[in-house]
């Protein structure tokens, strides 16, 4: 710490003359620490006259000075660290070739405030005879100030009406304010008055964070002068909260404050969250609830203070509604049981996919909430049953069918349960993507589903189906998108029951049969199968050919007849007419052998 000047440090460096090429030649050092790294960029040259860019390097110097004359000034830098590290600043810019008149008064400021006035006049005695033009206001009001401190101008009247004269000439510059003000202590006026000014100098377009400081000393010593806000205070409330400057009275006072608004503002709002985290209070947090209600409080950021409100008990309108619009649905959990209170006679309030997103969420919970899914057993079955008929699906709609469609009762109630059986929850973090295709090999015609933000609800019947992408521009992708797949529904138990109560859906079919093995017990299903005209004609003719090599295992067996009667022959002889004329013939239907005899040979 010993070598440091401030925060300061100097590190020789040699460059070797014979290593350099032609032109220029690049390099860096770098200082890292565990906390961060630094870089600094070095330039040379062999050449005699190299024109290198010192703007930079300007900049760079002078926003540390203006840097560690803000933390001195917001009292968190003593004044020895400050005035070592900006004279470190200044003999780095006088190295440079850089020591513009700007600097050298600072550095004659700062000797001033060594209580070094001799020294400090040596340097602005260079610029007695300069002609500052009205591009310079700001210098030449900073060498009269700086004249006046060190004793070289003695009328001082007459440089407070210059300074004045300066500033109404740059009514935008906060120095100019500033020294006028350092010069003039005795008339400068009330504090609401100067306020008033600070305010003006804000609006003619000043916004130098020496002047959101002058503010919040003003308002830190009389909070009365904080009446109304406005773009200037949010911003002086932003500087102040950034440099934990913040007091829990104006805190409050700001809070109430937002309370008149009429309009949202994103940086007042950012300003009432800085408030909120430096001093916790359920007034601030109130007022922040409803001034986020003024513009979109249905962003999910907004989420952390509806939560917050709703665990405190915090009573606004719409509190609830807010709650749910913004959290993030992707994941169950045990909602608020005052919410669930207030959604017990308000739900028709609530967007559908929220309102499945909490019914979801007390079926989940139901063993540690028995009470709350008995009051809503009957809002949540109406409602799972009519979002089924209009086809709507998410993990969220899947919970409610799986839980009150599972037992139809009726083939009306089984079809509605049946569209929604194997059904998957694909997400890819492709942006391009807007559309999964998935395509059995079992059927005529794949399957499109969009792709939104990210997720698709596809229905996959059998493990061999594959997977593809669209994008916007028709292009398809197979294996080169990651994605994740998850399914939505048990349908172990729910196909046999859906097919004995006459349910035929193509993709219930085709999963029962694909999974299922051929008996005496499932022949129809196999048979009806083996007709639906949603399947490829190669697929049809294969799964004939499995119901033929099962009648002729077991021709004797006389329950097959009725099937039998059913079948359409031409279509079986097509596929083994040998088959299918040993079956009929032992089975004495000879009037049928001799149609195919006669139609096929």
């Amino acid at each position: 710490d010993e070598d440091f000047i401030g925060s300061y440090y100097q590190v020789e460096y040699v460059i070797r003359k014979e290593k350099l090429k032609k032109g220029r030649q690049f390099g860096e050092i770098t200082v890292k620490s565990p906390y961060q790294q630094l870089t600094y960029q070095i330039t040379a040259s062999m050449e005699s006259k190299v024109q290198l860019k010192t703007e930079i390097h300007v900049k760079r110097h002078k926003l540390e000075l203006l840097r560690d004359l803000a933390e001195y000034s917001c009292k968190r830098m003593d004044s020895k660290t400050w005035i070592g590290s900006s004279r470190f600043v200044l003999n780095q810019l006088r190295e440079e070739g850089c020591d513009y008149p700007e600097y050298q008064m600072y550095e004659a400021y700062i000797l001033h405030m060594e209580e070094k006035d001799e020294q400090a006049r040596e340097i602005l005695k260079k610029f007695k005879h300069q002609n500052f033009v009205r591009e310079n206001l700001e210098l030449a009001g900073a060498y009269l100030y700086l004249c006046v401190l060190t004793g070289l101008h003695k009328d001082r009247e007459q440089a407070i009406r210059r300074l004045y004269n300066f500033f109404l000439q740059k009514e935008d510059s906060f120095l100019l304010f500033k020294l006028w003000l350092e010069m003039n202590p005795e008339d400068k006026g009330s504090p609401s008055r100067l306020v008033f000014m600070m305010e003006e100098l804000f609006e003619k377009g000043c916004r130098s964070p020496f002047l959101y400081l002058e503010a919040w000393n003003y308002i830190s010593s009389d909070t009365t002068l904080l009446h109304r806000m406005s773009s200037f205070w949010t911003q002086v409330f932003l500087f102040a909260g950034e440099k934990g400057l913040l007091t829990e009275e104006l805190v409050m006072r700001f809070a109430y404050l937002t309370g008149y608004e009429r309009e949202f503002c994103t940086s007042m709002y950012r300003a009432l969250a800085m408030g909120y985290d430096a001093f916790e209070s359920d007034d601030t947090l109130e007022a922040i609830c409803r001034y986020i209600m003024l513009g979109n409080p249905r962003k999910p950021e907004y989420f952390r203070w509806f939560s917050l409100a709703v665990e405190k008990g915090i009573r606004l309108t719409r509190i609830y509604e807010y709650y749910v619009e913004t959290m993030d649905t992707s994941y169950q959990r045990e909602l608020p049981k005052p919410l669930l209170m207030y959604f017990t006679y308000n739900n028709t309030s609530l967007a559908d996919d929220k309102k499945a997103f909490i019914y979801a969420s007390i079926v989940g919970n139901r063993g540690r909430q028995p009470q709350t899914y008995a009051d809503y057993r009957d809002h949540m079955k109406i409602f799972a049953m009519r979002k089924a008929k209009e086809g709507r699906m998410n993990e969220n709609y899947a919970v409610l069918y799986q839980e009150f469609l599972s037992n139809p009762k009726t083939e009306g109630q089984a079809k509605l349960l049946a569209q929604k059986l194997f059904t998957h929850r694909l997400y890819c973090d492709d942006k391009k993507i807007r559309y999964v295709i998935v395509r059995h090999e079992q059927l005529r015609e794949e399957e499109i589903y969009p792709c939104i933000q990210g997720v698709a609800y596809p229905r996959i019947y059998t493990d061999d189906a594959v997977i593809l992408f669209q994008d916007d521009k028709q292009r398809r992708y197979v294996s080169t998108i990651p994605y994740n797949l998850t399914k939505l529904t048990d349908e172990s138990k729910a196909v046999p029951e859906l097919l004995e109560l006459g349910v035929r859906e193509r993709g219930l079919l085709l999963y029962y049969c694909e999974s299922t093995t051929l008996n005496a017990d499932n022949l129809e299903y196999f048979q009806s199968l083996a007709e639906l005209e949603d399947c490829t004609e190669e697929y049809r003719n294969s799964v004939r050919k499995q119901i033929l090599d099962y009648y002729a295992a077991n021709v004797q067996d006389q329950k097959l007849d009725k099937y039998l009667e059913k079948m359409d022959f031409r279509q079986y002889a097509q596929v083994d007419r040998t088959t299918l004329l040993e079956v009929l013939i032992t089975r004495r239907m000879f009037r049928q052998a001799m149609v195919i005899v006669e139609e096929f040979g």
